[in-house]
């Protein structure tokens, strides 16, 4: 519905362009006619170009309140906040947060009971038990506790068995001295879970990075698109008041005839530009709707009479150098450069496991344990004792397998994360050369299409006196409005490439609702990026500084 929407007001545009036409024939002046040649009696003031037209988008929208226009800003919160992708990452970030309490759950302490009645034989005995056990995450340390009772005969050699009247209560200590010592399967789960947890966290940003530059670009091509549709309708609303002066000439005899061939000649041009300017539109919003969310996540198509203003090109520029000053490569900070360091942790930690395993069991153990009540079965009340386990294992061809594999995919990190680096050096280098020469082709079209005004409203005046023609004046017309439209897409061109340097960057996305303007925080015309730096500027002497100028 908002495509059809868009269609049909931009098809008002042509409605509105008669309306608009006769309103503009009834302010101008007759010319004089010469003897040589019949001059148009009527035609456009010299003033009265396709430059300074009323805008009919806005003609057929009225009067949009600014707050609801469709700005870049609110197209980048509205995909922050609602797009699928988005939303896909999150929920993976928030799964291997998950994960992560799932492997602390490797060090929650265990409770267990345990309990026997002998009901026939010579001796008839009952002993029942409560224990606590836990594994910590500190140096591979097993600790314990029990509750014990035990009541009734047993022979001479179960005597160990027999407890105080009123129970036993033990601890009990286990700790490695080398496998298991550094690490274990449950230290390195929760080492892995906590660099995955790290790595959805970043793969999430690097998300809202990259559907944020998609809109942002979206946005721009769908903005031009109507700016361009303006031009073109205003052009076309020049042509329709041309074909009905000029009709009305000839019908008087004061025209040849040809001159209203060529009129409507002109008019069908400027109706078949306009068509493609509508083809234009309706694309560009089709790919902003992608991205453009509603707050369930549905596609929502932006309406043509949300159009913002078109900015300035001129109060650009400034803007532009400040942000060129500081496109260095020092401050490069990408998510999607930063996840490599997590996943190269897993890698070490697999490795530190696999070499867990390689090396012998020692492990030391020690107990006490205490009597409790009056009636003891042995004159000491306290018992402890300490006892060693010694275990080598031969071989370890799956131990050593795993090292080496866990070792060289820790090495390969390393490079991918080399390569990405230049490659983002690169794209950076080669953000910071669009951004240049953007700007200089915005300064020479602007320049352009001012001498092209310029010629324009000579070449009507030349007309309005008959020393012209009108084919000329329709061929001034247009190429002022083909360098409109360059205009209009070499300042699209600037604004995207500012974006392009931004995502490159790493900058947040909430900073690119003026992807131009510095930040005085750090003075050198950007924001702060997110995610870690991959590589760290090297160590400048401190210096004075300089007076202010």
């Amino acid at each position: 519905m908002r495509l059809v929407a868009a269609t049909a007001l931009a098809a008002a545009t042509v409605l509105l362009a008669p309306a608009w036409a006769q309103t503009q024939a009834q302010t101008q002046t007759q010319a004089p006619a010469r003897t040589t040649a019949a001059a148009p009696p009527s035609v456009p003031a010299p003033g009265a170009t396709a430059a300074t037209a009323p805008d009919p988008l806005r003609a057929a929208c009225g009067e949009i309140p600014d707050a609801e226009h469709l700005t870049l800003e609110r197209v980048i919160a509205s995909t922050l906040d609602n797009h699928p992708r988005v939303r896909r990452a999150e929920l993976a970030a928030e799964a291997a947060r998950a994960r992560t309490t799932a492997a602390r759950g490797a060090f929650d302490p265990t409770l267990g009971a345990d309990g026997r009645q002998m009901l026939a034989g010579t001796y008839r005995d009952r002993e029942g038990l409560v224990s606590v056990d836990s594994q910590t995450p500190w140096a591979g340390l097993r600790v314990g506790a029990q509750y014990r009772y035990h009541a009734g005969d047993i022979p001479d050699y179960y005597g160990y068995r027999e407890t105080g009247s009123a129970g036993e209560l033990m601890a009990r200590a286990e700790l490695p001295l080398l496998e298991g010592r550094r690490t274990d399967p449950a230290r390195t789960a929760l080492a892995i879970a906590n660099q995955h947890a790290e790595v959805a966290e970043l793969e999430l940003l690097f998300e809202q990075l990259d559907v944020a530059r998609q809109a942002a670009l979206a946005w721009w091509s769908w903005k031009m698109a109507l700016e361009i549709l303006v031009i073109r309708a205003d052009l076309l609303a020049i042509a329709d008041e041309r074909v009905d002066m000029v009709g009305a000439q000839v019908a008087s005899g004061a025209m040849a005839p040809i001159e209203d061939v060529e009129a409507r000649r002109t008019r069908l041009q400027r109706q078949s530009l306009l068509v493609e300017a509508l083809r234009d539109v309706d694309l560009t919003a089709a790919e902003l709707s992608f991205w453009l969310r509603s707050t369930d996540g549905a596609r929502r198509s932006p309406d043509p009479c949300d159009r913002p203003d078109w900015p300035d090109a001129s109060r650009t520029h400034h803007q532009l150098t400040q942000l060129l000053r500081a496109g260095g490569a020092d401050g490069l900070s990408r998510p999607d450069i930063a996840r490599l360091e997590p996943l190269r942790e897993v890698a070490r930690a697999r490795e530190a496991l696999a070499v867990n395993r390689i090396l012998p069991v020692l492990d030391v153990r020690g107990w006490a344990a205490s009597q409790l009540g009056t009636d003891l079965p042995r004159p000491d009340r306290v018992d402890a004792g300490v006892g060693l386990r010694f275990a080598l294992p031969l071989g370890n061809r799956a131990a050593r397998g795993e090292r080496d594999a866990a070792s060289a995919e820790a090495d390969r990190i390393t490079f991918e994360q080399r390569l990405l680096i230049d490659a983002m050096e690169r794209d950076l280098e080669i953000a910071i050369a669009r951004l240049n020469r953007a700007l200089e082709r915005l300064t020479l079209v602007s320049d352009e299409v001012a001498t092209l005004r310029t010629l324009e409203a000579a070449e009507r005046i030349a007309w309005q006196s008959g020393e012209s023609t009108l084919f000329v004046v329709n061929l001034r017309e247009l190429a002022t409005a083909e360098a409109r439209e360059l205009e209009v897409r070499a300042l699209r061109d600037v604004f995207q490439s500012a974006i392009d340097l931004r995502a490159t960057r790493g900058d947040a996305p909430e900073t690119w609702a003026n992807p131009l303007a510095p930040n005085t925080e750090r003075g050198d015309g950007l924001t702060p990026g997110y995610g870690v730096p991959t590589r760290q500027p090297e160590q400048q002497p401190e210096q004075q500084p300089e007076p202010p100028q």
